[in-house]
């Protein structure tokens, strides 16, 4: 029984050694196919990153274009900006001027009344003056004859 012990471990290893061989086969093929497989990849790795470059540069150029639109734009903007700005001063200052002439033309003839008024009142007051002083002179000297013919 000991000889066939041995016997069996033997056969029973080289079953385990033929199968690890055949199993590193097709390791061995299917380290070949991924290196293959890497190889082929190198290729389209490289015509992505030119397509990726190219895509970075046109990418890089419609900016540009879009900056310059927009600078373009704003300038216009900016300009149509200060003409309607200017139109509006323009017309602000014409209105202005307009209301400062009125202004001056109603106060000049407010002040030609008030003074005309003024110069009235003024006639006015001189009239009841004269009117006050007559009749107080008429009545001292009709007291005055009253009182003359009293004492007589």
């Amino acid at each position: 029984m000991n000889v066939a012990v041995p016997a069996e471990r033997k056969i029973a290893m080289e079953d385990r050694i033929s199968k690890f061989e055949s199993d590193m086969t097709h390791v061995r093929s299917d380290i070949a196919d991924m290196k293959d497989d890497i190889k082929s990849m190198g290729g389209e790795i490289q015509s992505l990153r030119t397509e990726l470059y190219s895509f970075k540069t046109e990418v890089a150029k419609e900016f540009g274009a879009v900056r310059a639109e927009m600078a373009a734009g704003f300038g216009a903007i900016r300009a149509e900006m200060a003409e309607g700005f200017g139109a509006i001063r323009a017309e602000i200052a014409k209105a202005l001027g307009a209301a400062k002439a009125e202004t001056a033309a109603e106060l000049g003839s407010l002040r030609t009344e008030v003074a005309k008024e003024i110069g009235s009142l003024r006639t006015a007051i001189v009239q009841v003056k004269v009117w006050m002083l007559g009749t107080g002179i008429t009545t001292v000297l009709s007291v005055a004859a009253i009182v003359g013919m009293k004492s007589h």
